[in-house]
Parts: C-alpha cells; sequence; structure tokens
C-alpha cells in the first residue's frame, strides 16, 4: 500500500505539470482539464462525507483525511502500565500490538530500547509467519537468537528467543474471547489490565491493554 500510494505521488507530480500546460494550449483542453479537476473535487468530497456519515467509514487502506486522537494519552498509559507491572527478575514487559498500523502510531510516540534484540522496533507486532508488513523484516520478539540450554540428546546446541519467559503487553481492540492463538498459544497467562478510548475518524475506538505472562513460544 506504501508503494502505491508513492507510485501515485510520483504520477501525480508528472502529470499535473502536463495537465498545466495543456490548459494553455487551447479552449477544449482546457474544458477537459477543469472538467477533470471537478470530477477530483466531487471524489474527495465524497471521501471526506463517508469518514462522517457512512456506518463503515473509509474503505480500508485509504487513508483518513480527520485522523486518529487520543494516542498521547494511550502511550502515556501504555508506559505507566510497563513501568508498574515489572517481573520477578525486574525486567519490563514488552510491546506487542495487533496490528502493523498500531504498531506504527504507537512506536511513534513511545521509545524503548530492547537490549536481548537490538534494532527492533519499540512496539513488536503479534508473531506470525506471514509477510504482510515491513515488521516481517524486523528484529521480533520470537526469533530464536539465545543460545538456549545444551541438550545431550543432540550434537548441536540449541537456540531460543531471548524474551522466553519474559511478560508482555498487548495492545489491541480485541475482546478477550477475540484473542488470537498467537497470543494466547504463546504465554501462559492472559488478562486484561485496562481499556483506553481513542478516536478513529471522528469515531471512538476502544483499545485494550492485556498483560501476557510467561512468553513460552508457541507450539508447532
Amino acid at each position: 500500500m506504501d508503494a502505491l500510494a508513492g507510485l501515485d505521488r510520483d504520477h501525480g507530480a508528472v502529470v499535473t505539470p502536463l495537465l498545466v500546460r495543456l490548459a494553455y494550449v487551447g479552449r477544449i483542453w482546457r474544458v477537459v482539464v477543469i472538467l477533470l479537476a471537478c470530477v477530483a473535487s466531487v471524489v474527495s468530497g465524497l471521501i471526506l462525507l463517508a469518514t462522517q456519515y457512512l456506518p463503515l467509514g473509509l474503505p480500508l487502506g485509504l487513508p483518513s483525511p480527520i485522523g486518529v486522537s487520543g494516542l498521547s494519552e494511550l502511550s502515556v498509559e501504555v508506559l505507566s502500565l510497563r513501568r508498574e507491572r515489572s517481573d520477578t527478575k525486574g525486567e519490563s514487559p514488552f510491546l506487542i500490538a495487533s496490528t502493523p498500523g498500531l504498531a506504527a502510531l504507537l512506536g511513534s510516540r513511545i521509545s524503548v530500547e530492547y537490549p536481548e534484540r537490538p534494532g527492533a522496533p519499540s512496539v513488536f507486532v503479534a508473531e506470525s509467519p506471514s509477510l504482510n508488513s515491513s515488521y516481517a523484516l524486523w528484529p521480533s520478539y520470537p526469533d530464536a537468537v539465545a543460545a538456549g540450554l545444551k541438550d545431550n540428546l543432540y550434537t548441536e546446541e540449541k537456540s531460543v528467543s531471548p524474551f522466553l519467559g519474559r511478560n508482555a503487553l498487548y495492545i489491541t481492540t480485541e475482546l478477550k474471547e477475540e484473542l488470537p492463538q498467537t497470543i494466547t498459544g504463546a504465554f501462559n497467562a492472559v488478562a486484561l489490565l485496562k481499556e483506553v478510548p481513542i478516536s478513529v475518524n471522528g469515531k471512538q475506538q476502544m483499545i485494550r491493554i492485556y498483560q501476557c505472562e510467561g512468553y513460552r513460544t508457541l507450539s508447532l
């Protein structure tokens, strides 16, 4: 989607000067350019109305002309819970968001460094075998990069995730019964900690923060 958006911007930068030039060539082209501008204005107006009056809002993938508000309060709440919910070893939980979009929004306001995974984003995306976003290319919490316990039955040393046994905060819009297996199956226990409202496209949406205890990785 980002690549397509960039491509559209590049095309616009090339086409717009040509249309302006054509508008000065003759009356016919001038009428064509004016008609195209009117159509673009009508489409933009319909998109703006959709965010306000249609029950489903914007189609998936289109940027919001209104935006998201309440993220500063959500970020403060997440960091506060992270400080308060240290485990028995004094280690703060790592952060997971349910979608790449939510992870990016929070990551732009939260600065967290993980010595276990240098270069990792402040907010991870829930583990998945799918390469559905650029987050799949970043260092992640399920990556087996730390040395595991030696097993005499194997000749090679095993490796594990450096977050094994750690706690996490999972940030999502999902209710408890809607949580994915990648969360409920990867932690010993999951419990709701806090609900924080935000506004998306002018409509209130509830963000839920869950405490996930004892990361154990997903079973094969």
